[in-house]
């Protein structure tokens, strides 16, 4: 306890695990990132949307529109909306190459 690790709290130490995840894409990094899409915290939800948009893959992508038809909160909407519109321009560039 009362160590700086404590002080972020559960929603801060998953956003800052979201965040790791999306700047490092590491494997198996999506499914946890998936199964926070469905977190009770949105901006535990709002990071995970952004992380996944960092991954670039079809599979990302569905999770992304799936958790788009579910979502009602506005900042986690945003970030969706966000990733998937990089996730659409990145897949205009690579068929452009």
């Amino acid at each position: 306890r009362k160590t700086p690790l404590w002080r972020p709290k559960r929603r801060g130490l998953l956003r800052n695990a979201a965040i790791v995840l999306g700047n490092t894409t590491p494997d198996g990094g999506q499914k946890p990132l998936t199964v926070a899409l469905s977190d009770y915290e949105p901006l535990i939800r709002a990071s995970a949307a952004w992380a996944l948009g960092e991954y670039a893959t079809e599979e990302a992508k569905k999770s992304l529109l799936k958790r788009l038809n579910e979502e009602n909160e506005a900042l986690v909407l945003e970030e969706l909306q966000a990733a998937l519109s990089a996730l659409d321009r990145l897949d205009v560039k690579h068929r452009a190459d």
